[in-house]
């Protein structure tokens, strides 16, 4: 049976730290981005959906074993 719930975690790398801290900082500045959109039903829906993306995204990176290492690019290539 497949480990869904991940009772255990493992300690991740210092790359897949670095791509998870990034990812999380390039969502917070997507954040502002809508929030400058002003109130409404679309940018909560556009707020929902970051913060789904992000838990996609983090889950991408710690979900895979330590060997697999993270994508073949640095994370400081991704954000500006």
């Amino acid at each position: 049976m497949a480990d869904r719930f991940r009772e255990e975690h493992r300690p991740l790398t210092e790359a897949e730290r670095r791509l998870v801290d990034a990812v999380k900082a390039t969502a917070a500045d997507l954040e502002e981005l809508i929030d400058a959109c002003g109130p409404g039903r679309e940018a909560a829906l556009a707020l929902t959906k970051l913060e789904e993306a992000v838990m996609w995204a983090v889950k991408a990176v710690t979900a895979r074993p330590s060997s697999a290492g993270p994508a073949a690019h640095d994370p400081r290539d991704l954000v500006g």
